[in-house]
């Protein structure tokens, strides 16, 4: 069997180079997951931390997660790949940004919403930053959500544009990719 690239030792010298650029990685999605419980409304995720936030690579491997609870972290991959699955790359625009609650793309229930948000440099998708948030209700026939049965009868499972492109710079897509 052949070795395989990862099955070999690290050179020492570039694991050393390489762990500044880890650790400010780790620690810009930290910072993202401390602004958002610093700044929630929700108790849910300003008390209990509810949230997590990643940084990702344009074809959506993650590159960096903040030290936040592993199932929300995991959702993230999901949520990523059914934004690309749904808007290639190429019909980003700078100001975009895709939230969804879809449990079938990366959702874990309806209260928890992710937010996807293409990073640009000179023009070009370089990255991702991803956040999601539990919200303790999101409006439904019943507190706390949704009733039994209310999710395929009261929602449609698309996306829609809520702004304009181009209104302030910002276009947000909001929807269920699946």
């Amino acid at each position: 069997m052949m070795p395989c690239a990862r099955d070999a030792a690290p050179d020492p010298v570039i694991a050393l180079r390489m762990e500044p650029l880890r650790l400010a990685l780790q620690g810009t999605a930290d910072r993202m997951q401390h602004g958002m419980t610093r700044a929630a409304v929700s108790s849910i995720a300003r008390e209990s931390g509810d949230c997590a936030a990643a940084l990702f690579l344009p074809d959506g491997r993650l590159l960096a997660q903040a030290r936040s609870l592993p199932l929300l972290l995991g959702s993230l991959i999901p949520a990523v790949a059914g934004v690309l699955a749904r808007f290639p790359l190429a019909t980003m625009s700078e100001g975009d940004a895709y939230l969804l609650n879809d449990p079938w793309s990366g959702g874990t229930h309806l209260p928890d919403l992710a937010l996807v948000h293409p990073v640009f440099h000179d023009g070009e998708v370089v990255a991702f930053a991803a956040a999601n948030l539990h919200h303790q209700d999101v409006g439904g026939m019943a507190a706390g959500s949704i009733g039994r049965g209310e999710f395929f009868s009261h929602t449609p499972r698309a996306s829609t544009s809520v702004l304009p492109p181009g209104a302030n710079g910002t276009t947000m897509w909001i929807g269920l990719f699946g």
